[in-house]
């Protein structure tokens, strides 16, 4: 079968991504356990999967035969900002929080992933590529992890591995743009909105103080801002869930 041409091996492009200046070492999380992946390898819960579902019995064992899964508690870290990429991961089963933490050891959330995916934004034409934000378990969680290269190559043998993978990094990608209309362009109405519209679920089956950390918004900013949401109609509230009663008018908000 012919290689795919997004995992093609094309000098040119790669040469495009080399580092120009040296990297800043970013601040670190204290006190938080490293998860270890170096154990042996173990696929049982990726073979069961549904993320993997959709691939042909060929593409399975090329994947299966190169995973190496993991076991992550609540509060351990997979990997640190600006550290390089070693390992491309993909999270199976749990919660996990990516974050950064600025110059007065303040964490800025940028996601809570709980659906099965790449964890990791990851360019695979990157000669030198970085994790770009730091990642730790909310709970405890499992994860799967490719060596770069080897997915790189596994990629090389399959179209439709190339393709599978390709629309994760592409995912990956759209959420960064999201996270950059939260965090520089939405006010905090507009990010509370956001979410009510997009991730209901998410919003009533997390503590409101999570949901504010995640917006990057103070917890009595969001009570403000959900008083206000009812008593303009837009939302009411039962048993402590929200649900939408003008969808239209939440979408102002944050339409631009």
């Amino acid at each position: 079968m012919e290689n795919a041409d997004f995992f093609s091996d094309d000098n040119e492009r790669k040469t495009q991504f080399a580092a120009s200046a040296p990297r800043e070492e970013p601040a670190k999380p204290k006190s938080k356990k490293f998860a270890d992946l170096s154990g042996a390898k173990d696929d049982k819960i990726a073979k069961t999967s549904l993320f993997f579902a959709e691939l042909s019995p060929a593409d399975r064992e090329l994947v299966f035969d190169a995973i190496r899964e993991s076991k992550i508690a609540q509060g351990q870290i997979l990997y640190y900002e600006n550290t390089q990429i070693e390992l491309v991961y993909f999270l199976l089963q749990g919660r996990v929080k990516s974050y950064k933490v600025n110059r007065f050891d303040n964490e800025i959330v940028l996601s809570i992933q709980k659906e099965a995916g790449l964890i990791c934004l990851y360019m695979p034409y990157d000669p030198d590529p970085h994790y770009f934000c730091n990642l730790e378990a909310v709970e405890a969680s499992r994860v799967a992890a490719f060596e770069r290269n080897t997915l790189f190559n596994i990629c090389k043998k399959s179209e439709t591995l190339a393709k599978f993978f390709h629309t994760q990094f592409a995912k990956k990608v759209d959420e960064m743009k999201h996270i950059i209309n939260r965090d520089l362009v939405y006010d905090g109405a507009a990010r509370v909105a956001h979410m009510l519209v997009n991730s209901i679920d998410e919003f009533n089956s997390s503590k409101r103080q999570e949901i504010a950390r995640l917006l990057n918004i103070q917890p009595e900013t969001l009570s403000r801002i959900l008083t206000k949401f009812k008593r303009d109609l837009l939302i009411d509230e039962k048993n402590t869930d929200i649900n939408v009663r003008d969808l239209t008018r939440l979408k102002n908000i944050y339409e631009i």
